[in-house]
């Protein structure tokens, strides 16, 4: 992340949008995967609702990542 565009609202307005159009597409949820040490974009997340699961994926040996995911409800 680069620094002088953090706390912005640009990561809410992309979840936002990408919430909005998962709904017009009719998907009932949406789920992503994060690195489990990035605590500012997991806690972005959970504030717009999303749960960790389970699951968990570790890459090459030492990338952790934590999958969270939002169930859309009708409108």
């Amino acid at each position: 992340m680069i620094p002088e565009f953090r706390r912005q609202g640009l990561g809410r307005l992309l979840l936002a949008d990408a919430e909005a159009w998962a709904r017009q597409q009719g998907c009932t949820r949406l789920a992503l995967d994060v690195e489990a040490e990035n605590r500012d974009a997991i806690r972005l997340y959970e504030r717009f609702g999303f749960v960790r699961e389970a699951h968990d994926l570790k890459l090459m040996g030492r990338f952790q990542f934590a999958r969270y995911s939002k169930p859309l409800g009708g409108d």
